[in-house]
């Protein structure tokens, strides 16, 4: 009978060895199942989060300056100003937005002639669809201290000065009045300068 004790009891050790194997075995794979949920939880609030992106900044344009004075209008005062003397404001707006891109909005564009024969200038007044532009053009943008510098897709890449309220940017060679036959007359600085909205 000893012996069908120490069976018993061998058998019952290895019984419940043997019962405890199945609990670690699920209880790993219910971890693992677990982990793999929150994994993929945590990937598709990645992906909601992406979805709803905010809009960080919207700046309008209010000044439009040249490097020289003008008097495109004919008012007979010279001045920089060129919304004011070109009597076009290009009502631009920049769209900043949480995950880096944005908008640029321009509705007119203000140009400048100059005829080297009569010895004057003209202005017009086109709007960006005169010229077979989308009024809304996608950008990228990135911040370092008060520099934001953001690229016009398909177009210039440009840093402003971001101080209180105000966005300024300056554009080497941003303005240009062309001649009778469309070339470039003369080419200067412009400085852009936007306000938060």
């Amino acid at each position: 009978m000893k012996n069908s004790k120490s069976i018993k009891i061998g058998v019952s050790k290895n019984i419940n060895f043997l019962s405890r194997i199945p609990s670690v075995y699920f209880q790993t794979k219910l971890i693992a199942i677990a982990l793999i949920a929150f994994v993929f939880i945590s990937c598709s609030s990645d992906d909601d989060e992406t979805e709803q992106v905010s809009i960080v900044e919207t700046w309008k344009l209010i000044s439009l300056t040249s490097q020289n004075n003008y008097d495109f209008n004919e008012d007979g005062i010279d001045s920089n100003d060129l919304i004011l003397e070109l009597n076009c404001h290009p009502n631009q707006t920049l769209v900043f937005k949480s995950n880096g891109t944005g908008t640029q909005e321009t509705q007119n564009y203000p140009l400048a002639f100059y005829d080297t024969v009569a010895l004057e200038y003209t202005t017009q007044c086109l709007l960006s669809s005169d010229f077979g532009i989308d009024d809304f053009r996608e950008i990228t943008w990135s911040q370092n201290g008060n520099n934001r510098s953001f690229a016009v897709i398909g177009g210039e890449n440009l840093t402003g000065t971001v101080t209180n309220s105000q966005l300024i940017i300056t554009i080497p060679n941003g303005f240009a009045i062309t001649d009778e036959v469309g070339e470039i007359y003369s080419q200067e600085t412009v400085t852009s300068v936007y306000e938060l909205q």
